[in-house]
Protein backbone atom coordinates (compact mmCIF):
# COMPACT_ATOMS: atom_id res chain seq x y z
CA UNK A 1 0.00 0.00 0.00
CA UNK A 2 1.54 3.15 -1.19
CA UNK A 3 2.20 6.23 1.83
CA UNK A 4 -0.63 8.24 -0.32
CA UNK A 5 -3.33 5.75 -0.06
CA UNK A 6 -2.38 5.29 3.70
CA UNK A 7 -2.52 8.80 4.31
CA UNK A 8 -5.94 8.77 2.62
CA UNK A 9 -7.38 6.18 4.35
CA UNK A 10 -6.35 7.49 7.47
CA UNK A 11 -8.22 11.11 6.93
CA UNK A 12 -11.09 8.91 5.48
CA UNK A 13 -11.76 7.18 8.67
CA UNK A 14 -11.29 10.61 10.60
CA UNK A 15 -13.92 12.55 7.94
CA UNK A 16 -16.37 9.11 8.27
CA UNK A 17 -16.60 9.49 11.60
CA UNK A 18 -17.37 13.35 12.11
CA UNK A 19 -15.85 13.96 15.16
CA UNK A 20 -13.12 16.41 15.43
CA UNK A 21 -13.18 18.22 12.27
CA UNK A 22 -10.46 20.58 13.62
CA UNK A 23 -8.04 17.62 13.95
CA UNK A 24 -8.64 16.97 10.68
CA UNK A 25 -7.69 20.07 9.67
CA UNK A 26 -4.55 20.10 11.42
CA UNK A 27 -3.51 17.17 9.45
CA UNK A 28 -4.16 18.70 6.52
CA UNK A 29 -2.69 22.27 7.49
CA UNK A 30 0.56 20.50 8.36
CA UNK A 31 0.60 17.91 5.15
CA UNK A 32 0.76 21.05 3.26
CA UNK A 33 3.24 23.33 5.37
CA UNK A 34 5.72 20.72 5.98
CA UNK A 35 5.65 19.43 2.13
CA UNK A 36 4.66 15.86 2.88
CA UNK A 37 3.79 15.07 -0.33
CA UNK A 38 4.08 16.62 -3.43
CA UNK A 39 1.43 19.59 -3.28
CA UNK A 40 -0.85 18.34 -6.17
CA UNK A 41 -0.89 15.03 -4.64
CA UNK A 42 -1.85 16.83 -1.24
CA UNK A 43 -4.60 18.82 -2.96
CA UNK A 44 -6.03 15.73 -4.73
CA UNK A 45 -6.28 14.09 -1.54
CA UNK A 46 -8.51 17.10 -0.32
CA UNK A 47 -10.81 16.14 -3.91
CA UNK A 48 -10.90 12.70 -2.66
CA UNK A 49 -12.27 14.01 1.03
CA UNK A 50 -14.66 16.63 -0.96
CA UNK A 51 -16.31 13.95 -3.10
CA UNK A 52 -16.44 11.48 0.01
CA UNK A 53 -18.54 14.02 1.90
CA UNK A 54 -18.69 17.21 0.79
CA UNK A 55 -21.38 19.26 2.64
CA UNK A 56 -19.77 18.17 6.05
CA UNK A 57 -16.47 18.97 4.83
CA UNK A 58 -17.39 22.63 3.65
CA UNK A 59 -19.40 23.04 7.14
CA UNK A 60 -17.07 22.01 9.57
CA UNK A 61 -13.07 21.02 8.19
CA UNK A 62 -13.04 24.11 5.76
CA UNK A 63 -13.66 26.79 7.93
CA UNK A 64 -10.50 25.14 9.92
CA UNK A 65 -8.38 24.82 7.64
CA UNK A 66 -8.95 28.19 6.45
CA UNK A 67 -8.10 29.94 9.42
CA UNK A 68 -4.99 27.66 10.25
CA UNK A 69 -3.52 28.32 6.62
CA UNK A 70 -4.24 31.78 6.82
CA UNK A 71 -6.41 33.87 4.23
CA UNK A 72 -3.68 35.56 1.93
CA UNK A 73 -0.87 33.33 0.90
CA UNK A 74 0.32 32.18 -2.36
CA UNK A 75 0.21 28.39 -1.65
CA UNK A 76 -4.00 28.96 -0.79
CA UNK A 77 -4.29 30.46 -4.12
CA UNK A 78 -2.48 27.39 -5.99
CA UNK A 79 -4.65 25.10 -4.26
CA UNK A 80 -8.09 27.23 -4.87
CA UNK A 81 -7.19 26.98 -8.65
CA UNK A 82 -6.15 23.78 -8.79
CA UNK A 83 -9.50 22.32 -6.91
CA UNK A 84 -11.34 24.96 -8.92
CA UNK A 85 -10.08 23.93 -12.12
CA UNK A 86 -10.29 19.71 -11.61
CA UNK A 87 -13.60 19.38 -9.93
CA UNK A 88 -15.31 22.48 -9.55
CA UNK A 89 -15.81 24.44 -12.91
CA UNK A 90 -18.40 23.72 -14.95
CA UNK A 91 -17.78 23.34 -18.85
CA UNK A 92 -16.68 26.40 -20.64
CA UNK A 93 -15.92 27.74 -17.16
CA UNK A 94 -12.63 29.73 -16.58
CA UNK A 95 -11.41 32.57 -13.92
CA UNK A 96 -11.32 35.69 -15.42
CA UNK A 97 -10.20 37.81 -12.49
CA UNK A 98 -9.01 37.25 -9.42
CA UNK A 99 -8.59 39.67 -5.49
CA UNK A 100 -8.05 39.27 -1.85
CA UNK A 101 -11.58 41.36 -0.33
CA UNK A 102 -14.66 40.80 1.27
CA UNK A 103 -18.34 40.07 0.63
CA UNK A 104 -21.22 41.40 2.93
CA UNK A 105 -24.65 40.82 3.16
CA UNK A 106 -27.14 41.10 5.79
CA UNK A 107 -25.92 38.07 8.48
CA UNK A 108 -23.04 37.43 7.12
CA UNK A 109 -19.47 38.62 6.20
CA UNK A 110 -17.21 36.69 4.30
CA UNK A 111 -13.33 37.44 3.89
CA UNK A 112 -10.70 35.96 1.69
CA UNK A 113 -9.35 35.75 -1.66
CA UNK A 114 -12.31 36.36 -3.97
CA UNK A 115 -12.28 34.48 -7.87
CA UNK A 116 -14.69 36.54 -10.82
CA UNK A 117 -15.60 33.48 -13.35
CA UNK A 118 -17.52 34.31 -16.34
CA UNK A 119 -20.70 32.04 -14.56
CA UNK A 120 -20.26 33.52 -11.01
CA UNK A 121 -18.51 34.74 -7.80
CA UNK A 122 -16.27 32.54 -5.67
CA UNK A 123 -14.90 33.35 -2.34
CA UNK A 124 -12.69 31.25 -1.06
CA UNK A 125 -12.00 32.55 2.97
CA UNK A 126 -13.80 32.91 6.16
CA UNK A 127 -16.95 33.51 7.02
CA UNK A 128 -18.19 35.04 10.01
CA UNK A 129 -21.82 35.84 11.22
CA UNK A 130 -22.49 39.50 11.94
CA UNK A 131 -23.66 39.00 15.39
CA UNK A 132 -20.24 37.39 16.06
CA UNK A 133 -17.87 39.98 14.87
CA UNK A 134 -19.95 42.46 16.51
CA UNK A 135 -18.82 40.79 20.15
CA UNK A 136 -15.56 40.76 19.48
CA UNK A 137 -15.04 36.79 18.12
CA UNK A 138 -12.26 36.06 15.60
CA UNK A 139 -9.94 33.35 14.22
CA UNK A 140 -8.58 33.26 17.16
CA UNK A 141 -10.79 33.76 19.84
CA UNK A 142 -12.61 30.27 21.60
CA UNK A 143 -16.38 29.71 20.57
CA UNK A 144 -15.42 31.78 17.14
CA UNK A 145 -16.34 28.80 15.19
CA UNK A 146 -19.08 27.49 16.57
CA UNK A 147 -20.99 31.01 16.11
CA UNK A 148 -19.68 31.53 12.69
CA UNK A 149 -20.95 28.45 11.10
CA UNK A 150 -24.32 27.52 12.64
CA UNK A 151 -26.92 26.25 10.30
CA UNK A 152 -28.31 29.11 9.10
CA UNK A 153 -25.12 30.08 6.77
CA UNK A 154 -25.40 26.13 5.47
CA UNK A 155 -29.11 26.67 4.59
CA UNK A 156 -28.83 29.80 2.86
CA UNK A 157 -25.04 28.02 0.71
CA UNK A 158 -27.43 25.53 -0.39
CA UNK A 159 -29.66 27.93 -1.64
CA UNK A 160 -27.32 29.80 -3.03
CA UNK A 161 -26.13 27.22 -4.77
CA UNK A 162 -29.66 26.32 -5.97
CA UNK A 163 -29.61 29.37 -7.88
CA UNK A 164 -26.48 28.86 -9.55
CA UNK A 165 -27.88 25.97 -11.14
CA UNK A 166 -30.66 27.63 -12.42
CA UNK A 167 -28.86 30.60 -13.80
CA UNK A 168 -26.82 27.85 -15.36
CA UNK A 169 -29.42 25.49 -16.84
CA UNK A 170 -27.08 22.56 -15.66
CA UNK A 171 -28.22 20.35 -12.62
CA UNK A 172 -24.78 20.85 -11.05
CA UNK A 173 -25.75 17.75 -8.44
CA UNK A 174 -25.96 15.13 -11.64
CA UNK A 175 -22.34 16.19 -12.71
CA UNK A 176 -19.03 14.85 -10.88
CA UNK A 177 -18.55 18.31 -9.32
CA UNK A 178 -17.36 19.52 -5.75
CA UNK A 179 -17.89 22.40 -3.58
CA UNK A 180 -14.88 24.66 -2.54
CA UNK A 181 -15.46 28.07 -0.80
CA UNK A 182 -18.72 29.92 -1.15
CA UNK A 183 -20.52 30.64 -4.32
CA UNK A 184 -22.46 34.25 -4.73
CA UNK A 185 -24.30 34.16 -8.19
CA UNK A 186 -24.77 37.02 -10.45
CA UNK A 187 -27.71 36.36 -12.32
CA UNK A 188 -31.24 38.81 -12.41
CA UNK A 189 -29.36 41.16 -10.62
CA UNK A 190 -31.23 44.16 -9.81
CA UNK A 191 -30.17 47.44 -7.41
CA UNK A 192 -26.79 47.39 -9.02
CA UNK A 193 -24.92 50.07 -7.13
CA UNK A 194 -21.58 51.17 -7.93
CA UNK A 195 -20.42 52.99 -4.34
CA UNK A 196 -18.83 55.80 -3.45
CA UNK A 197 -15.27 56.65 -5.03
CA UNK A 198 -16.11 53.29 -6.33
CA UNK A 199 -14.99 51.51 -3.06
CA UNK A 200 -17.28 48.60 -3.48
CA UNK A 201 -20.17 47.00 -5.66
CA UNK A 202 -23.22 46.38 -4.68
CA UNK A 203 -26.23 44.42 -5.84
CA UNK A 204 -29.04 42.24 -5.16
CA UNK A 205 -30.57 38.98 -6.19
CA UNK A 206 -34.02 36.91 -5.64
CA UNK A 207 -32.64 33.18 -4.31
CA UNK A 208 -35.31 30.67 -4.56
CA UNK A 209 -35.46 28.91 -1.04
CA UNK A 210 -37.85 25.47 -0.18
CA UNK A 211 -39.92 28.13 2.12
CA UNK A 212 -39.71 31.44 -0.07
CA UNK A 213 -38.12 33.25 -2.36
CA UNK A 214 -35.20 35.27 -0.34
CA UNK A 215 -33.54 38.80 -1.51
CA UNK A 216 -29.84 38.29 -1.20
CA UNK A 217 -28.35 41.88 -0.82
CA UNK A 218 -24.39 41.93 -1.16
CA UNK A 219 -22.01 44.04 -1.39
CA UNK A 220 -18.30 43.31 -3.47
CA UNK A 221 -15.29 45.18 -1.70
CA UNK A 222 -11.44 44.68 -2.96
CA UNK A 223 -9.38 44.78 -0.20
CA UNK A 224 -5.85 46.15 -0.55
CA UNK A 225 -2.87 43.66 0.21
CA UNK A 226 0.50 44.99 2.45
CA UNK A 227 2.58 44.59 -0.71
CA UNK A 228 0.73 46.48 -2.84
CA UNK A 229 1.58 50.42 -3.47
CA UNK A 230 -2.23 52.46 -3.36
CA UNK A 231 -1.44 53.26 -6.80
CA UNK A 232 -1.08 50.18 -7.85
CA UNK A 233 -4.56 49.11 -5.83
CA UNK A 234 -6.85 52.12 -6.95
CA UNK A 235 -5.73 50.67 -10.82
CA UNK A 236 -6.64 47.32 -9.62
CA UNK A 237 -10.09 47.92 -7.66
CA UNK A 238 -10.97 50.38 -10.55
CA UNK A 239 -10.73 47.07 -13.09
CA UNK A 240 -11.99 44.62 -10.55
CA UNK A 241 -15.13 46.60 -9.87
CA UNK A 242 -15.60 47.30 -13.91
CA UNK A 243 -15.52 43.48 -14.67
CA UNK A 244 -18.39 42.54 -11.89
CA UNK A 245 -20.38 45.38 -13.25
CA UNK A 246 -20.08 43.69 -16.43
CA UNK A 247 -20.88 40.44 -15.36
CA UNK A 248 -23.83 41.29 -13.69
CA UNK A 249 -24.90 43.26 -16.96
CA UNK A 250 -24.31 40.02 -18.79
CA UNK A 251 -26.65 38.42 -16.58
CA UNK A 252 -29.64 40.70 -16.61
Amino acid sequence: MSDVTLVENDLFYMLDKKKKPRKLARKLMLMIKNHELPFNETYDIIISLLKRDNEYFIDKVYPFLQISLGGRTSQMTEMDEYIFKKFCFLEGEDIVDKFFGSISEKKVNSTGRIYLTNYRIILSGIQVVRSAQHKGYGPGRPGWVGMAFRSGITRRRQAVRRAITKTLRVDINSLDLVEWGYYFPVHEAFKIKLNKKNKSISYSITVETEKKPVVLSLKVTPIRLKPQTKEEFLKQKEHIISRIHELLLKFQ
